[in-house]
């Protein structure tokens, strides 16, 4: 991995003196950038398939396919704080499903933009800020990037714009020349307010990087050239943030379980690159299993980071590997405070704006010690990092375990049920994703999470209607046995779908301990699902 400079043009050692009269002489070969960039993006829109869509994803879709912007708006308007504070990327999700349909392909390729910007910034960093043609390869792997890249959510949009602001800063603090003095602190300021306009949580990437800034150097940093794009701003932000203080105000329909040590230790366990060692945590799975991997892909994990302590602590880029350092710890300990003023737990989806801060961290690391003599040290460091994070990442994408509810054959098996015997279909589960699939759900408001009634919400799209189906996922026991009953007055059979989700509103559900009374019951399954099929009297 030891690096051969690129020739510098004369252009460039003509450039505007910089700090210590030193010019920016660190840009890129174009067609090296374009071969890595497009390599990288072609291999992350692979990810892109047809699966079935899962819950979150499922209201992605829904609020995209609204047939009109005006509905889309008021569904909004109508909405909870979380609705609201993502407001354009379901304004962008609608304009790309007008063009592009509504499939789950077509859905799902609205990151394509994000994946491009992406594949291409990170090759880039690695050059301009360490000069490493190759180094960003061992990030590139890191199992948060696979996992989401194809999620019908704004998470890799964060992550997008999240490594462009943070690869600008490392340009701007890496003897930048006069041109880029100008020039960056407006693609930085300018992507972290289109992240914002996108996701709130694009701000959690705020605090680390102004502590690189902070602890680095701040003799680099020059007020004059961030003057400019900082009065430009100032007004956006400031309407931006005042919007997103209004939307609080709102209030939050989702009910996220109390923060806890371990729960807290298990996103941060996923978050560094071993969410593919454990059970998928959407479901009941025992955890026993799978502790002897757990433990040592953890140790694996950790002989690759010391090793990149020790050699990037004994080489030039020691201060910055300490100030990314320290962005991560602030980093960790926003969201444990975080979690604990609002008293509900941060997800693993939610740190998505945090990733670049751990995708450049080995580059800092590694990239001094693999120069002119490579430390061996350093090599076992890159062997350890790739090996256990492509391990990760052929679980994620290849095991069958780690795929989210497979809603399209629920649901099928359920409508063909209903064809061939007349049967009544209740769902115990997300009512967009069933609603997306092809059941015309009817149950009263509020259709979880739809501030509207079943019936209303989904007339606002043009999606199939292939059977009647009731909303059940909220309902009480003696609502339960009612319909059950009138099903078997009417001598008609009854099909329940009912999600596996460990979350409280399925595993604390009223249906279970019926249906597991039930022992006549056909029982059909599919992936995070069973179907239940009951005949009258039974």
């Amino acid at each position: 991995m030891t690096d051969r400079p690129f020739p510098v043009s004369n252009e460039c050692d003509r450039g505007s003196p910089a700090i210590g009269n030193q010019t920016s002489r660190f840009h890129p070969d174009l067609s090296w950038l374009l071969v890595c960039g497009a390599c990288y993006s072609i291999l992350l829109c692979l990810t892109i398939s047809g699966w079935s869509l899962w819950t979150d994803e499922a209201f992605s879709a829904y609020i995209a396919s609204h047939t009109t912007l005006k509905l889309l708006v008021t569904t909004l308007a109508a909405g909870d704080s979380s609705d609201l504070q993502t407001a354009m990327y379901y304004l962008y999700l609608h304009w790309w499903t007008g063009i592009f349909g509504i499939s789950e392909v077509a859905l799902r390729s609205a990151n394509i933009p994000f994946i491009v910007t992406f594949a291409f910034a990170l090759p880039w960093i690695s050059w301009r800020a360490f000069r490493s043609r190759w180094l960003w390869i061992v990030p590139a792997s890191l199992p948060f990037l696979w996992a989401y890249a194809p999620q019908v959510r704004a998470y890799f949009s964060l992550i997008a714009f999240s490594t462009v602001c943070l690869g600008c800063l490392l340009a701007y603090l890496h003897r930048p020349s006069e041109r880029e003095r100008r020039v960056l602190p407006w693609i930085l300021l300018g992507s972290l307010f289109a992240g914002t306009t996108f996701d709130m949580l694009m701000l959690l990437a705020v605090p680390p990087m102004v502590a690189l800034m902070a602890t680095y150097d701040r003799r680099r940093i020059r007020s004059a050239d961030w003057t400019p794009s900082l009065k430009a701003f100032a007004f956006p932000f400031l309407a931006l943030f005042s919007y997103l203080a209004w939307t609080f105000g709102r209030g939050t329909a989702y009910d996220y379980a109390k923060p806890g040590v371990l729960s807290m230790a298990s996103v941060f366990y996923r978050f560094v690159g071993l969410l593919g060692y454990g059970p998928n945590r959407r479901y009941d799975t025992p955890f026993h299993p799978y502790l002897f991997g757990m433990v040592a892909a953890a140790l694996v994990l950790l002989a690759g980071v010391t090793a990149a302590v020790i050699a990037g602590m004994r080489g030039k880029g020691r201060p910055l590997l300490i100030s990314l350092s320290w962005g991560l710890a602030l980093a960790v300990i926003e969201v444990v405070v975080l979690s604990v003023i609002i008293q509900q737990q941060i997800e693993l989806r939610h740190l998505a704006a945090l990733v670049p801060l751990l995708v450049i961290w080995p580059l800092a690391a590694l990239v001094e010690p693999l120069k002119g003599r490579p430390s061996k040290l350093a090599w076992v460091s890159v062997g350890l990092l790739i090996a256990v994070w492509l391990v990760a990442d052929y679980r994620l994408l290849f095991l069958s375990e780690y795929k989210e509810e497979d809603f399209r054959s629920a649901v099928n098996k359920a409508i063909e049920l209903h064809r061939q015997f007349g049967a009544e279909i209740a769902l115990v589960g997300d009512p967009a994703a069933g609603a997306y699939y092809g059941l015309d759900l009817h149950g009263e408001k509020p259709c979880f999470p739809l501030t509207d009634d079943c019936g209303s919400g989904f007339r606002k799209t043009s999606w199939p209607r292939n059977a009647p189906a009731a909303y059940a996922m909220l309902w009480k026991q003696p609502q339960v046995y009612s319909w059950l009953a009138s099903a078997n007055r009417e001598h008609v059979p009854t099909v329940v779908i009912m999600s596996r989700s460990r979350h409280p509103i399925f595993s604390d559900s009223a249906w279970w301990p019926i249906l597991r009374s039930k022992t006549e019951a056909y029982i059909y399954s599919a992936h995070g699902f069973w179907i239940y099929f009951l005949e009258p009297n039974r």
